[in-house]
């Protein structure tokens, strides 16, 4: 019998200036010698992130994936930098785990984060720009840090889920959250 594939897939971004497209993260975890592998063009912060997403799981009673987890960045072909990798990686593992399971199509989710090794959400660089560029691809749902919640809620017609701690972030796709209404100009007042 071969190893079982456990899987799951979400959208982050890499800040790149103005220009700010989805990057497809897809997490595959497979029996056998544990290791981690992050392929798709990452700098040195995003394969530094595993320390990060090891304690911040601990630290919501949880446990860091048992096996070999490969870590895919779409497109292969761009630099991918930053930690705001830190919190979909950390969801994705644990969807693909099977330890938490998704209420909503998170593939629908653009999620941005710099994780603490406590389980809180640091903010990150180029929020407004990658909800811009998602929300042109018709991606209109965005956990992002606390930290940039004013930055986030500049844009309208988009559902934004502000989180300052891994917890809040798994409540939000577990169903455990209560979906914001769409952002409009006359909420922002």
């Amino acid at each position: 019998m071969g190893a079982v594939l456990r899987y799951s897939r979400l959208n982050g971004c890499s800040p790149a200036g103005m220009d700010t497209p989805p990057v497809l993260i897809e997490i595959s975890i497979i029996s056998g010698i544990p290791r981690h592998t992050v392929v798709g063009l990452a700098n040195g912060a995003i394969r530094e992130a595993m320390d990060r997403i090891r304690a911040a799981i601990a630290a919501v009673g949880l446990s860091f994936p048992r096996g070999a987890i490969t870590i895919n960045l779409a497109p292969a072909d761009t630099r991918k930098e930053g930690s705001s990798f830190d919190l979909p990686i950390a969801l994705g593992m644990l969807l693909a785990d099977g330890q938490i399971e998704c209420e909503h199509d998170v593939s629908s989710f653009v999620v941005m984060g710099e994780l603490t090794l406590d389980g809180g959400v640091r903010s990150v660089r180029g929020v407004l720009p990658a909800i811009a560029s998602a929300s042109a691809v018709g991606i209109t749902h965005f956990i992002v840090p606390e930290g940039n919640r004013n930055e986030a809620l500049l844009l309208e017609d988009t559902h934004i889920h502000c989180v300052s701690h891994l917890a809040e972030a798994i409540d939000v796709v577990t169903g455990k959250r209560i979906p914001e209404r769409p952002v409009q100009a006359q909420q922002r007042c």
